[in-house]
């Protein structure tokens, strides 16, 4: 692999991580001479999409593998639609929390948990339906 062919690999990368919603994209990679050559790619500080972190290193015992994994990384990421509807649930599930812990009455809480549950049996007949 050459240089431009790395350059247009790494663009490549950015590309999917834009399809996945990933705010300033940004791909390189690392060869090093220990053998376990890697792709180093970020986004936005404070966007949390890799796994709470706002980069990810991918390794591979060489250079077009660590590649490889990096393409399938990014292709098993959520997409941008079920990203909010994950954080959206995430919210409402802290401020279920926060109502409990700090003993609100119910009638602000019961809202929230219509809301949770509602979200939660629609996502997972949602899933069910789209694996048939």
């Amino acid at each position: 692999m050459n240089i431009e062919q790395l350059k247009q690999k790494m663009a490549d990368l950015v590309t999917e991580m834009q399809g996945k919603g990933v705010k300033t994209p940004r791909a390189q990679v690392a060869i090093v001479d220990s053998g376990e050559d890697y792709v180093h790619i970020g986004c936005h500080y404070n966007q949390k999409i890799f796994g709470g972190s706002d980069y990810a290193i991918i390794h591979g015992d060489t250079l077009p593998e660590a590649i490889s994994a990096a393409f399938t990384f990014i292709a098993s990421m959520t997409s941008p639609e079920d990203a909010v509807k994950y954080e959206y649930l995430t919210r409402v599930a802290s401020a279920i929390d926060y109502a409990t812990e700090n003993a609100l009455p119910e009638e602000y809480v019961a809202p929230l948990r219509g809301v949770s549950t509602a979200m939660t049996e629609n996502l997972l007949t949602h899933r069910k339906a789209g694996a048939a």
